[in-house]
């Protein structure tokens, strides 16, 4: 561990930082901090870490937060049927800018609006049994369609979550 007196950061050592953490992150998604700081020369790599963490990492919100396209969530959902639990392969294969946590939690909050949208279709339809059996066949014949929509998304959650 080298050890180097404190010098406030120059433009010039910031934009050489933010240029060696986008080449590193081309490569791969972690940092060799003793890398970046020999290059540097005048940082130690906590220092390097620090400045990343405190100057960049806090004022990019592209990296804390992703707008998910429906395209993205479907294969996201499709990925995970295939490979369940592989997390390293989703993101490898699928969405290499994404961190696994990412990938994770979006996973979760997918399947968690699904089951909160079969419950209530659920409340819904067996709340109104009562009421559907006063309506005329064609009314009838859509309800049990509806049911067996249902039922169908709720077979396909239960395999989704038993995976």
């Amino acid at each position: 561990m080298s050890t180097r007196t404190y010098v406030k950061w120059t433009s010039k050592e910031r934009s050489q930082l933010k240029q060696l953490v986008k080449h590193q992150n081309a490569h791969s998604r972690k940092f060799d901090w003793n890398e970046i700081a020999d290059a540097i020369e005048t940082k130690t790599s906590r220092q390097c870490y620090d400045q990343y963490i405190l100057f960049f990492k806090t004022n990019d919100k592209s990296e804390v937060r992703h707008s998910w396209t429906q395209n993205e969530e479907q294969t996201l959902v499709q990925s995970f049927q295939q490979n369940p639990y592989k997390w390293t392969l989703i993101q490898k294969d699928h969405f290499p800018a994404l961190g696994i946590r990412q990938l994770k939690n979006k996973y979760n909050q997918l399947v968690k609006a699904q089951n909160v949208s079969i419950n209530s279709q659920s409340l819904n339809t067996s709340s109104c049994k009562d009421e559907s059996q006063d309506l005329s066949g064609a009314n009838k014949s859509q309800n049990l369609l509806d049911q067996k929509e249902l039922n169908d998304m709720a077979l396909l959650l239960q395999k989704m979550l038993s995976l």
